[in-house]
């Protein structure tokens, strides 16, 4: 076995050598006491998210990349505006070409209400092509207390309507708590700072007051626009799989080190499968997603797509 001097957890735990090559992939360390819970698509994550806001007493942190102006959108300003007003300290971080499309009165709402909102990497003339570094992290956290980790944006799309008979788009989120809420909100204090004033010193609560709610140890990879840490991840435990890698992917696009190494374990026995999207929200990506896939099914891996 390999040693190593190291010791990259930050739980107390010792650290061996896929602890050590974990952290240097993906650039996070373990935590220790926390409580998770799986919430499958908009009808479970925004009820937990609405309810964790109305609950906040001392900040509420949101980042998205999407904000519509729709009736789920608007159902959000309100609620955050709404813990603002009662003098609750929300910050609201969107990305400018997800959110592009959403009407200014979304932001006068929330600005008027007293919410701090900042738009990440808007139009600059004098860098064309800075446009392309864009964030896409959807994270909510309430007073160091609770956060949530998702792939959802806000907007009907992930609502849904059952009314008309119409599904909400297929998406994960998690519920997190426990001392690691004390990264990601460290992920969107970094991202904040970015675009103006860092947060105050002695808003956030320090991880130090966060107790062990639970039995889980999981790490928060607070992957960051101009970094790579979720792709290295990504070839990462597909190296390092033994038995079986099962992966949902939005936006599959088979890069060759990733392809390479998924086709290699799955040569090697484990059992690989890929969860794709039947439609996509990007529909120019669809045809290099599907023409990725033949490689995959040659070496034995199995692809689905979501109907």
């Amino acid at each position: 076995m390999a040693k190593t001097r190291g010791t990259p957890a930050s739980d107390g735990h010792e650290a061996d050598w896929l602890d050590v090559a974990l952290a240097r992939a993906a650039g996070a360390a373990p935590v220790s006491g926390n409580r998770i819970r799986l919430l499958r698509d908009g009808p479970e994550n925004f009820p937990a998210w609405l309810e964790a806001i109305a609950s906040a007493r001392h900040y509420v942190y949101f980042e998205t990349y999407i904000f519509r102006g729709d009736r789920t959108g608007e159902q959000f300003a309100e609620a955050l505006s709404a813990r603002a007003r009662e003098g609750v300290q929300v910050r609201v971080v969107f990305d400018w070409a997800g959110s592009f499309a959403t009407p200014s009165r979304i932001w006068r709402t929330m600005r008027e209400a007293g919410v701090q909102v900042r738009s990440f990497n808007p139009f600059d003339w004098s860098s064309p092509l800075g446009w392309v570094h864009r964030d896409h992290r959807k994270t909510v956290s309430v007073d160091g207390r609770v956060a949530f980790v998702s792939g959802l944006c806000v907007g009907d799309a992930w609502a849904g309507d059952p009314a008309k008979g119409i599904p909400p788009w297929r998406d994960t989120g998690v519920l997190i708590e426990g001392p690691a809420v004390a990264d990601v909100e460290q992920a969107f204090a970094r991202v904040w700072a970015t675009m103006g004033t860092p947060l105050p010193e002695g808003e956030r609560r320090p991880r130090k007051e966060m107790d062990a709610v639970g039995d889980t140890r999981l790490r928060v990879i607070s992957d960051e626009p101009g970094t790579a840490g979720l792709l290295r991840l990504d070839q990462f435990i597909a190296s390092a799989a033994r038995q079986s890698l099962w992966i949902t992917d939005a936006y599959f696009a088979g890069t060759p080190p990733y392809v390479q190494a998924l086709r290699a374990a799955s040569l090697d026995g484990v059992v690989v499968r890929l969860l794709a999207p039947g439609s996509s929200a990007l529909p120019a990506l669809q045809p290099f997603s599907r023409a990725g896939f033949r490689a995959l099914l040659e070496s034995g891996i199995r692809v689905f797509e979501w109907k």
